[in-house]
């Protein structure tokens, strides 16, 4: 399990998502915070979730 977040440009995490991501990444998950679609499917790729043919259009 992956926990991704995309946010607009500039955006950033409230206090509670914050809380989350720490809980979830001293779990064990991978998290991510990106306002890339190109680094979100760059991460998910690297980890097998997307393969290889993924485009976003």
């Amino acid at each position: 399990m992956a926990f991704l977040e995309l946010k607009r440009r500039g955006g950033r995490l409230l206090a509670e998502q914050d809380a989350m991501r720490e809980h979830l990444e001293a779990c064990g998950f991978p998290y991510l915070v990106t306002a890339s679609t190109d680094e979100a499917i760059a991460w998910l790729k690297a980890r097998g979730i997307l393969r290889g043919g993924f485009v976003v259009q």
